[in-house]
């Protein structure tokens, strides 16, 4: 990404330079984290001397490179913008550093990773190193007698514009909006004849304005709404098999559309549940007790992606892309709503004595993911 950044960024035009630094740091920023969970991970001591070394040397490597490229920015020939762009990425990549170095020396303290003195030395050596490089520069840095609150705001704005790079804009519509209005007009056109073909038999029969067409009219009526409403939701259960609830489509920071996905979700009754999902549900008795007293609702979220991976390869067309990541989150706060207190108090006989112990009351919710790839499938 460095030589990329080196070879390409600055001759091009300022987004393009701007982009290349963005995807440099964001890349810088991962590896970092890989490695030190691949770090975390290891149980082998002279292995970890090995990865800790090699991590604080590749580190200042890494940074000594990016910031070489200051002498070819610092100049009267290059764009201000492009200098302003390299200062906001070596800032991040010296925030980027410190986090991962003090999470590091944590785990060495903690004896989460077992290391030489020298190894653990190292590492502070390389904390120091940032910290005065940091203050050097003029960036902003960790005071213990304020409340650091322009140094969080900070970081969290410089992160956020440098790994949107990263990040997919969405833009989300509904589907079969048009023919569904169209079927709940043919809904409406089949009550509606339905009242107006009774009217006219009554009409016919007994005449104008008498006790028995008044009635007709009244009961029509009143069937009309129902036969709307019954073929409205007909129809509308009709179209979920051709359209999803929600359509959203999702584009670059340079607003080229690279896919999509669709959304269904509806309540399903236990009967329509696979009997692996029901195995995996991993059911006690106890649950069993409670599901038939009380019925356990059952929510199915559909959700289908498609990715163009030739526009993928346009937009970072010299990085390798792999896959998106698709992050999720469940708002549970309206289940919470109807809950009763979290805690409570239960009693146990102790020297012929109560006493009283706290209790939590808990509401157990299962999640069960099932992955649906081109040749296979797997649940989580």
């Amino acid at each position: 990404a460095c030589d990329i950044l080196i070879r390409k960024g600055i001759t091009k035009n300022i987004l393009q330079f701007e982009f290349h630094v963005k995807m440099f740091c964001s890349i810088f920023s991962s590896s970092l984290s890989r490695e030190i969970f691949h770090i975390k991970r290891n149980r082998n001591s002279q292995d970890a001397n090995y990865l800790v070394q090699d991590f604080v040397e590749n580190v200042s490597l890494i940074k000594k490179q990016y910031r070489e490229l200051r002498k070819i920015l610092n100049v009267s020939t290059i764009n201000q913008q492009h200098y302003l762009i390299y200062l906001f990425g070596d800032e991040f990549i010296s925030n980027t550093t410190e986090k991962y170095l003090f999470t590091l020396f944590s785990m060495i303290q903690q004896n989460k990773v077992r290391v030489d003195e020298s190894q653990k030395e190292s590492v502070i050596a390389a904390i120091e190193n940032v910290s005065d490089y940091r203050k050097q520069q003029g960036y902003l840095t960790p005071n213990e007698d304020q409340s650091n609150e322009e140094l969080i705001y900070r970081r969290n704005v410089l992160k956020k514009y440098i790994q949107n790079v990263l990040f997919l804009n969405t833009r989300y519509k509904t589907e079969g909006k048009l023919v569904e209005h169209v079927l709940f007009g043919i809904a409406a056109g089949v009550s509606m004849l339905f009242a107006t073909a009774v009217v006219f038999y009554v009409q016919k029969k007994y005449g104008n304005f008498t006790l028995p067409l008044f009635m007709t009219l009244i009961f029509s009526y009143m069937f009309k709404d129902r036969i709307k409403a019954i073929f409205g939701a007909y129809f509308k259960k009709f179209l979920r098999g051709f359209y999803s609830d929600k359509k959203t489509n999702f584009y670059s920071d340079r607003g080229q559309k690279v896919g999509y996905y669709q959304e269904n979700t509806d309540y399903v009754s236990e009967k329509s549940i696979p009997t692996k999902i029901k195995k995996l549900r991993n059911r006690q008795h106890i649950t069993d007790i409670e599901n038939n007293w009380m019925g356990e609702k059952i929510l199915l979220y559909q959700k289908r992606t498609k990715l163009y991976s030739k526009n993928f390869n346009n937009v970072f067309q010299d990085y390798e892309i792999t896959g998106v990541n698709d992050i999720s989150r469940i708002n549970v706060q309206r289940f919470t709503q109807k809950m009763d207190n979290p805690k409570t108090k239960t009693y146990l006989l102790k020297n012929q004595e109560k006493k009283t112990l706290n209790a939590r009351r808990v509401y157990h919710i299962n999640i069960i993911m099932k992955f649906n790839l081109i040749n296979d499938s797997f649940y989580k």
